[in-house]
């Protein structure tokens, strides 16, 4: 995912072998996970205004994913960081590049965010939505 630059996608520096193991290198979310975020201000008044924000943020970097052809496939707060100028969608372990990929076997998803026909037919669509 070295050739991704949008302003909502975590943006992958470079990597290092370091004793046999690999380090990932991507830029700093300052203010860290979404998840953490939301948890650590549920007493607080968030503003509708700052949903609506992170709402959009997670849109524009999931259009630009599908312009890419990338299919996400485990997209959730905990995939989401934070910094100054919004939400950054992160951890592409589980995506594939492909306009529609069929698997002959199950492989580990994330169940819950799912479309119907990723479960019954373990096949992953990208689609635009018309304008």
């Amino acid at each position: 995912m070295t050739h991704l630059s949008h302003r909502n996608i975590i943006t992958f520096i470079q990597f290092h072998n370091v004793n046999d193991k690999l380090v990932l290198v991507m830029e700093l979310a300052s203010i860290g996970a979404l998840t953490n975020f939301l948890r650590d201000n549920s007493n607080n008044k968030i503003p509708p205004k700052m949903y609506q924000n992170f709402c959009l943020d997670v849109a524009r970097g999931m259009e630009y994913l599908s312009a890419n052809q990338i299919v996400h496939r485990d997209l959730a707060c905990r995939n989401c960081l934070l910094d100054k100028h919004g939400v950054k969608i992160c951890d592409f372990g589980l995506a594939i590049r492909s306009k529609s990929k069929k698997v002959k076997k199950p492989q580990k998803l994330a169940i819950r965010q799912l479309s119907p026909e990723a479960i019954l037919e373990f096949r992953y669509i990208i689609q635009q939505a018309k304008r």
